[in-house]
């Protein structure tokens, strides 16, 4: 739920610098406005931690000890959450330039595309709040929502490759007016990226409960689980700004992260012994043979 939280409040953030603030107070004022929330944040978190203390200090100490069988487990998340940092910059990398062809490169251009992205995080991690107060979730679920991932991902190849047709069919309706303009750039960007993004925001949580139950500490297998993420993050956006897109292009830099997200739910299922690892090894290579875009469309400037 925290997590589902602090989202929402960056799609709010994104929404508010990107088509309130920066047109009306500027670059700098802005910058300045949020440094100056995030000390006043930063005063209130440290009086408000002072009478905390002592309860999170107990909570975790109530935390029940690791036991040696399930450190393997726990390297499997770690592992497997790294990749899916890695697949989910490059994807995230090249959905923007993609979508960026067909909705431009102005600064609320790619407000929309994060306020979607990051909405489709938030979302999916709420979804998994209310799913997880139902069921226990297990390494076969992560499995399975890896491969969503992956197959909503592919699924979105040929729907960019399409998006300029839509566009040039939906503007006339819109006319020249600003707000309904950015609405028509938020729909079309969401038909690509709410189901993939909605799938990404229910493993964060998924992956640090599950991991939890590994680790035993809840401080500590955030942190790792964090860390993890984040450093796969780091190097799918190296190597993909500097390597893939350059050498391979958009499209094939798509494919292969969705086929990759399918490798890594084959890893979550074969660790959890169940056989449908082998439909998801399977179904992988497939990813890299979706409808080809048309560069005379999609490299239109529409």
């Amino acid at each position: 739920r925290l997590y589902s939280t602090n989202t929402f409040g960056a799609v709010v953030g994104v929404a508010l610098a990107g088509f309130v603030l920066l047109p009306s107070i500027g670059l700098k004022a802005s910058v300045a406005l949020a440094g100056l929330l995030n000390f006043l944040i930063g005063g209130v978190s440290l009086l408000v931690s002072r009478g905390l203390s002592g309860h999170l200090e107990k909570a975790e100490e109530e935390v029940e000890p690791v036991t040696q069988s399930t450190h393997f487990a726990a390297w499997v998340l770690a592992l497997g959450f790294g990749l899916s940092g890695a697949l989910s910059m490059a994807a995230q990398m090249a959905w923007t330039r993609s979508l960026s062809l067909t909705l431009g490169s102005s600064v609320y251009a790619f407000s929309v595309i994060l306020v979607v992205f990051l909405t489709g995080i938030a979302g999916g991690s709420a979804l998994f709040h209310r799913w997880a107060t139902r069921r226990q979730p297990g390494l076969s679920h992560l499995a399975l929502v890896t491969a969503g991932v992956g197959l909503s991902s592919a699924l979105a190849v040929p729907a960019l490759g399409r998006l300029p047709l839509l566009f040039i069919h939906f503007f006339p309706m819109v006319g020249h007016h600003y707000g309904q303009v950015l609405l028509l750039d938020l729909c079309l960007c969401a038909l690509v990226l709410i189901l993939p993004t909605l799938l990404m925001g229910v493993t964060f949580p998924l992956v640090t409960q599950l991991y939890h139950r590994s680790c035993g500490r809840l401080g500590r297998s955030v942190g790792n689980i964090y860390s993890a993420n984040t450093l796969g993050c780091i190097l799918g956006s190296s190597l993909t700004g500097f390597a893939l897109i350059p050498q391979i292009g958009m499209e094939r830099t798509l494919q292969l992260s969705a086929a990759g997200f399918f490798l890594v739910a084959a890893l979550y299922a074969a660790r959890a012994g169940n056989r449908v690892w082998v439909l998801f090894c399977a179904l992988s290579p497939l990813c890299c043979f979706t409808p080809a875009w048309d560069p005379s469309l999609i490299y239109a400037g529409l």
